[in-house]
């Protein structure tokens, strides 16, 4: 089967900056450097900063000693290992500072946890002592952006006490984000703090539908989708695939998932009605409030299915592996 994946080296073409890898810098990496680095070295409490108000305030954020003059944000970085290895890569070879952020949906989930784990142990006030602090959550508008930002410069500027220096020396050079359901929210960052490699919000880069209908007015061959609203477009879709000569298999799933996570191939009407059902009112990925209002049922492409992965930088595309 042909699945979603093999459109990764045609949408990279398409939209050529993905907000979880769009950063660079200007710095020339050095290899002595490099291998002084070792991130096991480091620990929780460096990496990770304090859960407070939305966006947090500068105590809040960890900033790395570093050039004052480019600022990484790393988003939904748990894994201690990656995520100091990445702070440290950062820091040590480029010369980048690094601040650390949640998105909404981690944000609540690692929260949700907690509460959780305080209820079992049926110690609050002991539990909230012992847990690690967690980065502050992502600001939620390009108001709480721009103050969010305004306050990390200064912040930035009196650590390294830069007399003479002002809000415009200050660069952030990118964003990563380390998780799937974080990457709305990632891309909405860069765009309200105009993070210098960025190419803006796209909904299409994580919206099934969208990607196949930008693709098709690009004038490349696309499977047939319908956007269903009802359990009865989705059958009528699904009759029609049925009629013809080949399709013998539809694909039903949801508008914005992860890999094939609540993706069904369905072979008679009944299993188009039961995926429908099970798919409809579900949880959108990365929007715990969000539920799916329609469901997406496409034509089934046989043959092998191939996975492509790309980086692109400065409107350059590399395929760094085909498997």
């Amino acid at each position: 089967m042909i699945g979603n994946r093999l459109l990764l080296f045609i949408v990279a073409w398409l939209f050529p900056v993905a907000s979880c890898i769009a950063w660079a810098t200007a710095a020339t990496p050095d290899p002595a450097r490099a291998r002084s680095v070792n991130a096991c070295d480091d620990t929780r409490s460096k990496l990770w900063g304090v859960v407070g108000k939305r966006g947090g305030s500068c105590e809040s954020n960890v900033v790395e000693e570093g050039s004052t003059h480019r600022v990484l944000i790393l988003m939904d970085v748990f894994c201690d290992f990656h995520g100091l290895y990445l702070t440290d890569m950062a820091r040590v070879v480029y010369g980048v500072r690094c601040v650390h952020v949640l998105s909404d949906y981690m944000a609540n989930y690692f929260l949700s946890k907690q509460e959780q784990r305080m209820e079992l142990m049926g110690d609050r006030e002991g539990f909230e002592d012992r847990m690690p602090p967690l980065p502050p959550r992502m600001p939620s508008s390009h108001e709480e952006a721009s103050e969010w930002h305004r306050e990390l410069v200064e912040k930035l500027l009196d650590d390294q006490k830069s007399i003479g220096k002002n809000y415009n020396d200050v660069e952030i050079k990118g964003l990563i984000c380390e998780s799937d359901p974080g990457l709305d929210g990632a891309e909405q960052l860069s765009a309200w703090l105009n993070v210098t490699n960025h190419n803006g919000y796209n909904e299409a880069r994580r919206n099934k539908f969208l990607t196949i209908s930008t693709l098709a007015s690009k004038g490349i061959p696309t499977v047939q989708q319908k956007l269903c609203d009802s359990v009865e477009e989705a059958i009528e879709f699904a009759t029609n695939q049925f009629s013809s000569l080949s399709a013998k298999i539809v694909v039903v799933k949801p508008v914005r998932g992860c890999a094939s996570d609540d993706v069904f191939l369905c072979d008679d009407i009944e299993s188009v009605r039961s995926a429908y059902e099970t798919i409809k009112g579900s949880t959108v990925l990365g929007s715990p409030t969000k539920k799916h209002e329609s469901v997406l049922v496409q034509e089934y492409a046989a043959g092998q299915e191939y996975a492509v992965d790309t980086v692109s930088k400065n409107g350059k595309l590399k395929i760094v592996a085909v498997w």
